[in-house]
């Protein structure tokens, strides 16, 4: 069985550089090494990162790209 705590910290990473792609602030290139530098570390595929990002992200994030205002901070873990 999977220890969900296990499960976390891989995940919590991954869902928090992908959720950058849905805020309202413009990502420079800091930004953009930051979140392949959270990638290239995690133990998950590039076809594994992008099934994460649709099946899981972008379920909860989706109603934030709705809104003209949208959110401007980081979401939390």
């Amino acid at each position: 069985m999977t220890n969900i705590d296990d499960v976390l910290e891989y995940r919590a990473p991954i869902w928090g550089a992908l959720s950058k792609f849905n805020l309202d602030t413009e990502l420079d290139t800091q930004n953009y090494f930051g979140i392949a530098a959270i990638f290239t570390e995690s133990p998950y595929s590039l076809e594994e990162l992008f099934k994460i990002s649709k099946e899981e992200v972008f379920p909860v994030l989706k109603y934030n790209l709705l809104s003209s205002a949208g959110k401007w901070a980081g979401f939390q873990n």
